[in-house]
């Protein structure tokens, strides 16, 4: 996945590959995607703690913050609240595994397509005033 991410030219492109090959990678090994996330998700400590905590999911989406905040100080992304994003984003993709354990014939490729597109149109710079008017 990660070949695929720097492959891109842009922060836009670097996001859409993020999400497309995260969700390329669970539909071509979904009974693994599904069986390790099921053992993650439900691991304990010896106390019986969950392993799964705040910190794990911080450590998950840093990567996708960095590359949300890399592309707003280029200019090539909106100015948004890059964490949140970030947890959106993961979040969305992280729905996907549950999915599949349930629905056979579920359209990986199709969700990725509207998610990339989704949040793309949530990333971008907004129009300018000479862009909105010209759209008019």
């Amino acid at each position: 996945m990660a070949d695929r991410i720097m492959a891109q030219a842009s922060a836009a492109g670097m996001l859409r590959a993020y999400i497309t090959a995260n969700l390329a990678f669970m539909r071509d090994f979904r009974t693994h995607v599904i069986a390790i996330l099921e053992i993650y998700w439900n691991a304990r400590d010896d106390a019986g703690k969950p392993l799964y905590d705040v910190e794990a999911l911080d450590a998950l989406i840093a990567p996708l913050e960095a590359l949300l905040r890399a592309g707003q100080r280029s200019g090539e992304l909106g100015q948004f609240d890059a964490r949140a994003m970030a947890f959106a984003i993961r979040g969305a993709i992280d729905a996907v595994p549950p999915r599949l354990a349930r629905d056979p014939d579920f359209d990986v490729d199709s969700y990725a397509a509207v998610l990339a597109g989704t949040f793309e149109l949530a990333t971008a710079v907004p129009p300018g005033p000479e862009e909105r008017r010209s759209r008019r």
